[in-house]
Parts: structure tokens; sequence; C-alpha cells
């Protein structure tokens, strides 16, 4: 399940081999809903403070960046209310990393999204041989 889906099932408390009724049940809804779990999630803060200080242009250029990398559908944009971190603005957030940003710039979006997204997409992933 290389689309995320198994970090939910484990959630849920579910087998993510999905061998059992319950996973095989999710997984059947989730495709033929067309319901998408993204690999990645970059939450941006649009509160008020966050939007005057760039929140909603960095939203922009991280949504263009998706696209112009074919990564549609893999990465996604998640536009936030207030995050309560009205003295750091803008900030946003790079998830599975848990990657925290502050004062965030257009320049400085862009060199995380070349990091957390465009060179861990083709970093060789660990495998387990035991």
């Amino acid at each position: 399940m290389g689309n995320g889906l198994d970090k939910v099932l484990a959630r849920l408390g579910l087998a993510t081999d999905a061998e059992t009724p319950a996973s095989r049940s999710i997984l059947g809804f989730m495709s033929k809903s067309g319901f998408n779990i993204p690999d990645k999630v970059i939450y941006v803060c649009t509160g008020s403070k966050c939007k005057k200080k760039g929140g909603k242009e960095n939203g922009k250029l991280l949504r263009d960046r998706i696209k112009e990398a074919g990564l549609k559908g893999k990465v996604e944009v998640v536009k936030t209310e207030c995050t309560d971190r009205c003295d750091f603005a803008p900030v946003m957030c790079f998830q599975p990393d848990n990657y925290w940003m502050h004062h965030v710039t257009e320049e400085q979006a862009e060199r995380a999204f070349q990091e957390h997204v465009i060179l861990r997409k083709n970093a060789p992933q660990a495998t387990s041989d035991e």
C-alpha cells in the first residue's frame, strides 16, 4: 500500500497487509470512492496574520511546484486556519516529516519543497530482508 493507506489502517488498529475483512472493506471503499490519501501533506497556515505575511503566496507557490513536478495526488497542500503561532507568521509544516517552519519566505518554502518532497521522493527506500 504505497499511497499512505497503511498508516491510516495502522491508526485504526487494522492489519496493513489488507488480509482482514475490515481492511479489505476499507481498501475497496476508498478505491471505489476515489478517496485519495497523499504520500505527503504540506500544511500552510492561512490565518489572518500568516496570510498577510505571505502564507497565501507560499501555498500557491507549493501548489504550482507540485503540479510542475507531476506530483498531484501524491503531495497535497492543505490550508489551515490559525495555528496559534501568530508571532512566527507565516508558518507551515511538512508531513510525514513533522518539519515545521516559521517566518517562511517564498525562497525558504521553495528550498523546503526541494528537500522534503523532491529529494526524499528520489531517495532510496529502506527495505528489510529479515
